[in-house]
C-alpha cells in the first residue's frame, strides 16, 4: 500500500450457519485498477466457558441474504461452513 493512494475495500457473505459466518473481503488499489489483496475469514462463535463452538446468540436470520454461490465467485480456500 502507498500513502496517498486510494483504495477501496468490498466483503461478501459466501455462507454462513448458526455457527460460522464465512466472508471474503478485496482490498482494491483505485488508481492502478487492480485487486491489492484478498482476505478469506472464517468467523466461528466460541463459548468462552466450554471453550467449544456455539450457536450464535441472536440475529443469524439477519446474515443468511440472497444464498449467494461460492462458485459464483473467485477461488475459494476450501473451508466449508
Amino acid at each position: 500500500m502507498m500513502l496517498g493512494a486510494r483504495y477501496s475495500a468490498h466483503v461478501r457473505l459466501i455462507n454462513a450457519s448458526e455457527t460460522a459466518v464465512h466472508t471474503m473481503a478485496y482490498l482494491v488499489d483505485l488508481d492502478q485498477q487492480r485487486l491489492s489483496s484478498t482476505l478469506e475469514p472464517l468467523l466461528l462463535n466460541v463459548s468462552l466457558t466450554t471453550r467449544s463452538v456455539t450457536r450464535f446468540a441472536g440475529g443469524h436470520d439477519l446474515l443468511v441474504v440472497g444464498g449467494a454461490s461460492p462458485s459464483a465467485g473467485p477461488p475459494l480456500a476450501g473451508v466449508g461452513v
